[in-house]
């Protein structure tokens, strides 16, 4: 039965709806074949990430086949995801009627796709060298285990906001694969292998990190800038993106071309991982990692290696296809046409007629191979048709039709294939030779015109190579001279394209050399200080052209000059002694760029002001607002205010370091009380602040011991209790919470007891463990557990009364606990009873 009778499209999932524990919360993804969903385990307190696999309605594979792929896949995620931090958890599988559903690890951050998508500049250098190299150590982990990701793109790499990477959907994608077709996102980056019936192993993931890299380091714009002549066609891009992979000899411009900014060595790195053939390809994510502590400096986690595996041996792609292998046809069929012309055994070869007979059997069918060798080649099946005409010229080689008129049918078809393989000389050649057989004597048109083709497509395909030549040369004007030249000769549709594809890549590289040129033009004029004269050649650049690599460099350099000249305001205002317009115009100028430095030298204005401030108030004779200024003036390095703080100081200074101290204490910030209570401290040494100050620090970690009992985070919790009894060991609300962790711990080792003799079928030892985690806090978690528990007792002891034949026992049994729960595993065992000892008239 078919996947379409059997799968109907699933029910839609509600905020509210249970996936076993867990409770969806919203939906956060979908593709083609899967939706995720983020729910609620309100056992364990998280958020957890639920994929639903949707059932198979393409007819092509079995669902509960699929599912047993899932799930073995699954398992794989499951085992990886648990012993490296980058890579996502998969904690479960779960099946109903809704699907299958993989309960995976919810990363709180957004994907690396979101983060292209948003910021479309280039990212900075380190950052994304942090990401490749996070990345390649989650692949390293996955290729250890001999899974290969084959779906690695942005929308893969999670980016948690509290640091790190997740890789995800690692394994599945294979299975995703094979039941819809790849989106374009992934297209995007797949490697050429993966279009080609070849072998594919681990190198293809680098390659799809290499196109990762690339677009990152370039920013979305300029890459999509970089592939325009991909990218332009919307409804065929996914083949244009397949095309441009699987095309040796199309590049993408070296990294360094569209960023700048970028090191040679960096551009140089990731050309290597986009190298086309996976022979001349970073050949592992340890050699990529290498590279990266060894040229930049940058450590992603060296504690973590994985083994390092020797790379899988690859065929490496052949520019120029060859005519294919003869397949065994011929053997085969040369083998039976000659056990005719001597067939039947010794006795018959004595018998002169029935050895005739056999002969003229024997070219019958041979003729009938002919006949259909004919109509191969009507059919235009040139390889099946050479086979046979080549088969019947070696088995009959004195034959007039059967040797003469196959082999120069099998001349023709050779010519054919010749010319499939855009081998169009030798193409001609053949065609001449067959051109010569008397059996063509009424079809030399025919031949000539496919000669005449043949000629034409080789004089086409020199001139084509020669255009090839000029535009790897940079010779773009020859290229279109010569591109016009052959569309005046009225060239096949075929070869119409052909020019059109020439001229597109011309006037691509064209553009590219024009946007080089200008760039490193203009870089020139700002090496030089000429940075308007920069900024002028690239506007008029635009009245020609739109490049976005020159507008991103003209953006640069506009944003250079103003917050250089906001910065000269800043400076003149400084030097007029006009405070408030100098910290204006730096605060501009951080508008345009962040830069520690004017923030300081705002800091040291502001703190000038304040000195100046406070003094003039000293002068008034108002000491109290005089020294809230010179305190303000302090938040930077000021020894003049320092010293005139120290001259105003009184002992109600300190008064107001203890009340803020004490208020702080009141509103529980115990931090900021310590600090005020260290302030006070500073007029000298004082009992009564010191033991207040210890005070505040008990409560200080006592609080911070409850919120993170709260969070259930207990060892941190003992800790910050420690911390409070070494300074206070008879606190109250400290021994209170002591009490409250050695009752969870308690709880926490009957519970761990109970599992350790419930995974060993020690049922009753566990039952008795989690009865005790029960005296201690009747949880939902350990009532579930000794339900769970005493359900598998009750079956253990059905099970036994059936291996004694005890049917009525086993029966009754089953009742009891089908009052509670009926699943299927009942509903066997009570089948099974019925079968072995059925019910009499009054037990139905």
């Amino acid at each position: 039965m078919t996947a379409n009778a059997q799968n109907p499209a699933p029910p839609q999932l509600q905020r509210g709806d249970r996936i076993d524990k867990f409770e969806i919360i919203e939906q956060i993804g979908a593709g083609g074949m899967s939706i995720v969903w983020k729910a609620y385990d309100k056992l364990l307190d998280r958020h957890v990430a639920i994929k639903q696999i949707l059932p198979d309605r393409s007819g092509n594979q079995d669902d509960g086949e699929l599912r047993e792929r899932f799930r073995r896949e699954v398992q794989t995620q499951k085992r990886l995801g648990q012993t490296h931090k980058h890579l996502v958890r998969v904690f479960d599988v779960i099946e109903d009627n809704r699907g299958l559903f993989i309960v995976m690890e919810y990363v709180d951050g957004p994907s690396l796709e979101q983060i292209l998508a948003t910021n479309r500049k280039p990212m900075d250098e380190r950052q994304a060298l942090g990401i490749v190299g996070a990345a390649a150590l989650g692949l390293e982990a996955i290729h250890a285990a001999d899974v290969i990701h084959r779906d690695l793109k942005p929308a893969n790499l999670l980016l948690p906001r509290n640091g790190g990477l997740k890789v995800t959907d690692f394994g599945l994608a294979t299975l995703v694969a094979e039941q819809d077709a790849m989106s374009l996102g992934s297209v995007r980056y797949m490697a050429p292998e993966l279009f080609r019936e070849e072998p594919v192993d681990r190198r293809a993931d680098l390659y799809a990190l290499g196109m990762i890299a690339y677009e990152m380091l370039a920013g979305r714009d300029a890459f999509e800038e970089a592939f325009r002549i991909v990218l332009r066609d919307q409804r065929n891009q996914s083949l244009r993106w397949m095309k441009w992979h699987t095309n040796l000899r199309a590049k993408a411009p070296p990294l360094r071309e569209i960023n700048p900014k970028i090191s040679a060595t960096l551009s140089d790195l990731v050309g290597r991982l986009m190298e086309k053939d996976p022979a001349s390809r970073i050949q592992s994510a340890t050699e990529l990692l290498e590279a990266i502590r060894r040229h930049f400096a940058v450590s992603s986690e060296p504690e973590i290696r994985a083994p390092r595996v020797s790379p899988s041996p690859t065929a490496s792609a052949n520019p120029t296809a060859p005519l294919p292998k003869r397949s065994l046809l011929v053997p085969i069929l040369v083998g039976i046409i000659l056990l005719q012309l001597i067939g039947g055994g010794g006795y018959f070869l004595y018998r002169a007629q029935q050895k005739k007979s056999a002969v003229t059997q024997a070219r019958n069918n041979a003729l009938l191979i002919y006949r259909d060798a004919q109509a191969d080649y009507a059919r235009k099946d040139y390889r099946a048709a050479e086979e046979k005409f080549t088969m019947l010229a070696q088995a009959w080689p004195n034959d007039p039709t059967l040797d003469r008129d196959a082999k120069a049918w099998a001349i023709r078809c050779s010519g054919h294939l010749f010319f499939e393989a855009k081998q169009f000389e030798k193409a001609r050649d053949a065609f001449e030779e067959a051109d010569k057989a008397a059996v063509f004597a009424k079809d030399r048109d025919t031949l000539r015109q496919l000669m005449t083709q043949a000629s034409n497509a080789a004089a086409f395909a020199n001139i084509r190579n020669q255009i090839d030549k000029l535009i790897t040369e940079g010779k773009y004007a020859d290229a279109r001279q010569q591109i016009a030249d052959l569309r005046a000769t009225r060239p096949t549709e075929a070869e119409l394209r052909i020019l059109d594809g020439l001229a597109e890549r011309n006037e691509d590289q064209d553009a590219r050399a024009r946007v080089t040129n200008l760039i490193a033009r203009a870089n020139k004029l700002t090496a030089q200080d000429n940075r308007d004269g920069a900024i002028k050649l690239l506007e008029d650049s635009k009245r020609t052209f739109s490049s976005g690599a020159v507008n991103q460099l003209l953006d640069q350099l506009k944003e250079d000059r103003t917050f250089d000249q906001t910065v000269a305001e800043a400076r003149k205002a400084e030097d007029a002694n006009k405070p408030q317009e100098a910290i204006a115009a730096y605060r501009r100028a951080m508008g345009i760029r962040q830069d520690a430095k004017l923030k300081d030298r705002i800091d040291h204005i502001r703190s000038d002001l304040a000195l100046r401030e406070g003094r003039e108030l000293k002068r008034a004779g108002k000491l109290d607002e005089a020294r809230a200024k010179f305190i303000q003036a302090l938040k930077v390095e000021n020894p003049e205010a320092a010293a005139e703080l120290k001259s105003i100081e009184t002992a109600n200074q300190k008064s107001a370091f203890l009340a803020a101290a004490k208020a702080a204490v009141s509103a529980g910030d115990f931090e900021t009380a310590i600090s005020q209570f260290d302030n006070a401290l500073r007029f000298g040494p004082d009992p009564a602040i010191e033991a207040d100050k210890r005070a505040a620090r008990v409560r200080f970690y006592v609080k911070q011991s409850k919120d993170y009992m709260t969070q259930g985070q207990y060892d941190q919790a003992r800790a910050a209790l420690a911390e409070a009894r070494k300074i206070e060991s008879n606190d109250p609300e400290a021994k209170k919470i002591g009490e409250s962790l050695g009752r969870r711990a308690e709880y926490q080792k009957h519970i761990d007891a109970g599992d350790a003799f419930a995974r060993e079928s020690n049922l009753d030892d566990a039952k008795f463990e989690y009865l005790r985690a029960r005296e201690i806090a009747d949880t939902k978690e350990v009532r579930a557990k000794i339900d769970d528990t005493e359900y598998a007792q009750l079956i253990a002891r059905t099970k036994r009364f059936m291996a004694t034949e005890n049917w009525s026992g086993a029966r009754s049994l089953l009742q009891t606990i089908a009052r509670t729960r009926m699943n299927d595993e009942v509903r066997q065992l009570m089948a099974e009873v019925d079968k072995a000892d059925p019910p009499k008239d009054s037990e139905k």
